[in-house]
C-alpha cells in the first residue's frame, strides 16, 4: 500500500486481534489533497498522479472485500489541513488477510503455539530493480516527513515486543519514517502473549466478571430482602 500510495501521505494501522485471529482493521491515510492507492496503471500510462474527490469512496470496499473479510465503513474528512481517509475491516483470520496493493508487500501471520500467541508482521519493500533509480530517488525524498505506524492490540497482556507497549499492557506500536519503510530492507514486527484461558470457548476474565456480577447482585437482592422483612417485622407490632 506505501509504494501505490500517489502523494505524500501518512499511514496508519490498528489491529485489535482475538485469540482465534479474527478481528478488525482500521486504515487512516492522511494526506494535504485526494488521492487514491489504486492509481498505478493508470499514473503509469498517464504519467501523473491521479486525484479522487473523498465522496468517491466505494473503490476502497470493492477493494478489499473479500473471502473472509468485510468493509463495515468507509468514510473521508477534511480536518486540520489535512485530508484523512479510513477504512474499518472485520477478519475472520489475520493470517489471509488480502489488501490489494499491500498484500505483496506486508505480510501478517499469528499463531498458538505452546499457549503462547505469537503475532508477525513482515514489509518487504519491492526489488530495486523493478523501478527506475530515478524514480525511486524522487519518490524517497516525497515521502520525507512522512511516517507508517502499526498498532496491534493483543487478546492478552504482552509477554514481549520489539515495539513500544502502549498503557493498557496489550497494544503495541511500531513506527518508522516512510524513507525506511521503502528503503530496500525488510522490516519485522513482532509480539507475543500468553494463550487466554477459556471455558467452552469463553475468556476465563469473562466467566470471572460474570460470576463477580452475579455475586455482587445476589448479595444486593439479600441485603434488600432481608430490609423489607424487618420494616415488615416493625409494623405488625
Amino acid at each position: 500500500m506505501f509504494f501505490a500510495v500517489a502523494g505524500c501521505v501518512d499511514y496508519e494501522a490498528a489491529v485489535d486481534l482475538e485469540a482465534d485471529g479474527s478481528g478488525r482493521l482500521v486504515v487512516h491515510y492522511s494526506s494535504k489533497d485526494y488521492f487514491t492507492i489504486f492509481d498505478s496503471d493508470w499514473s503509469w500510462e498517464h504519467g501523473k498522479e491521479k486525484r479522487v474527490p473523498p465522496e468517491d469512496l466505494a473503490e476502497y470496499e470493492y477493494r478489499f472485500t473479500k473471502p473472509g473479510q468485510r468493509v463495515v465503513d468507509v468514510r473521508a474528512e477534511d480536518r486540520g489541513g489535512l485530508h484523512h481517509t479510513y477504512i474499518v475491516i472485520e477478519f475472520d483470520d489475520v493470517n489471509e488477510l488480502q489488501l490489494d496493493g499491500v498484500s505483496e508487500y506486508q505480510t501478517f501471520s499469528f499463531r498458538d503455539e505452546y499457549e503462547k500467541l505469537y503475532f508477525r508482521s513482515v514489509i518487504t519493500p519491492p526489488e530495486r530493480d523493478i523501478i527506475e533509480e530515478g524514480k525511486f530517488l524522487l519518490e524517497k525524498q516525497k515521502l520525507k516527513g512522512h511516517y507508517y505506524t502499526l498498532r496491534v492490540r493483543m487478546p492478552a497482556r504482552v509477554m514481549s515486543s520489539d515495539g513500544v507497549v502502549e498503557d493498557d499492557g496489550r497494544t503495541v506500536r511500531w513506527m518508522y519514517p516512510m524513507e525506511e519503510v521503502a528503503g530496500g530492507e525488510p522490516i519485522i514486527m513482532t509480539a507475543t502473549c500468553p494463550k487466554p484461558r477459556t471455558v467452552a470457548g469463553v475468556p476465563l476474565n469473562t466467566i470471572i466478571i460474570v460470576l463477580i456480577a452475579v455475586a455482587a447482585l445476589t448479595f444486593v437482592v439479600g441485603v434488600v430482602a432481608i430490609i423489607i422483612n424487618l420494616i415488615r417485622k416493625k409494623k405488625r407490632k
